[in-house]
């Protein structure tokens, strides 16, 4: 398997007005007083081979598995977040 190249012209790209006023407004409408709550953010990597750029696979030597018992003495459960079902509210750390 190989990972398409990706360009990144658009990032010499000024974006449009409007969409940036539409997600700032988006974003505001589901503030909260200052300590009611928090907001997170998820980004997802996927982790690849530096010679190739093949995927990392679950089970191979220094694979996800590997990675994953390795840094599973650092998670602490008690630090999780609990999502509340209404938007946009769900996506914000309920305290």
């Amino acid at each position: 398997m190989t990972t398409p190249r990706i360009s990144y012209a658009h990032l010499l790209t000024e974006p449009n007005p409007k969409h940036v006023e539409s997600l700032v407004k988006f974003f505001e409408s589901g503030c909260q007083e200052r300590g009611t709550g928090g907001f997170g953010v998820e980004i997802e990597h996927l982790p690849v081979h530096n010679s190739d750029d093949t995927a990392v696979n679950y089970y191979e030597e220094n694979g996800i598995e590997a990675l994953l018992n390795r840094i599973r003495p650092y998670y602490d459960e008690s630090k999780e977040w609990q999502a509340c079902w209404s938007w946009p509210r769900r996506y914000f750390r309920v305290t």
